[in-house]
């Protein structure tokens, strides 16, 4: 395989056991090299020129990304990206030191990758963030193949600071979340305490994202959603039609579910205490 498709095709930098096992020789590689389309990092790390810093400056220390780096590198969402590049290098490693350093425990079957496993990631991620932003991470990897029963396994065997916020996030992980909008409303509903229930099927509307106390419709909006004409009238009519079964409903945006939470809180809470119904009958989604 060209280098420089190996390396597009693992992000940007890679190691020399990487590029290898993805096909690459090394008089391929040699040759890119001369031309200048790939750049030596250090012994055994290569890049192409404007490779993403936070991969080359992991590869250079000789370690992976972890924790929100490794997230983003996997593809998995996150609420705020980090401050800066979280890399992950063997305990021992005692002269790597630095922000976004992390020292831990690296099987040497990880070395040589350029981050951690998507597993090991959504657990780093549930150690270290806020629990809602730990379950965005988490429902976004096992939605993607990640799991659950070795999400579930791994949390229960997980000891530490932080291992209790990990078996949290693996209790309430629900692959059937569509987006992060989705995830962080589910939180709020489940620190109320509130029942309700997820991608529910409405007759002639379709899919739901939450349902609370079987009759109050919640779904996360954005303005992405209604680029066109088309898409503005097709929710205005998914509306109309929830209304018209007796279902009340909420459009919650972007910027409030995710950085006014107290006050999406209260306005459930507000709608819940207000309404009087008699609820409808939701069918789940298959």
């Amino acid at each position: 395989m060209d280098p420089v498709d190996a390396l597009h095709g693992l992000g940007g930098a890679a190691t020399w056991q990487s590029l290898h096992r993805a096909g690459v020789t090394r008089h391929a590689l040699w040759r890119r090299r001369v031309d200048g389309s790939v750049q030596h990092v250090r012994r055994g790390v290569y890049a192409l020129p404007g490779a993403p810093a936070d991969l080359v400056r992991a590869l250079r220390l000789g370690g992976l990304l972890a924790g929100a780096s490794a997230a983003l590198h996997h593809g998995f969402p996150l609420l705020e990206a980090p401050a800066q590049p979280v890399v992950a290098v063997p305990r021992a490693w005692s002269h790597c030191t630095g922000p976004g350093v992390l020292r831990v425990d690296l099987p040497p079957a990880d070395r040589g990758e350029a981050a951690t496993t998507p597993l090991r990631t959504v657990l780093d991620c549930a150690r270290r963030l806020p629990v809602r932003e730990g379950l965005v991470v988490a429902d976004a990897a096992v939605r993607g193949g990640v799991e659950l029963a070795a999400l579930l396994g791994a949390a229960a065997a997980s000891r530490g600071p932080g291992a209790d916020r990990i078996r949290v996030v693996a209790r309430h992980v629900d692959p059937r979340a569509e987006s992060p909008v989705e995830t962080c409303i589910r939180w709020e509903l489940i620190e109320l305490g509130l029942p309700f229930d997820c991608q529910v099927q409405v007759p002639w509307v379709g899919s739901v994202n939450l349902v609370v106390d079987g009759w109050l419709v919640l779904e996360g909006d954005g303005f992405a959603y209604h680029s066109d004409r088309d898409s503005y009238r097709r929710d205005r009519r998914r509306w109309s039609l929830l209304t018209a079964q007796g279902y009340g409903s909420l459009v919650l945006a972007y910027e409030d579910v995710v950085h006014r939470p107290e006050w999406v809180q209260q306005l459930v809470s507000a709608s819940l205490s207000t309404a009087s119904r008699r609820p409808p009958q939701p069918r789940r989604a298959a």
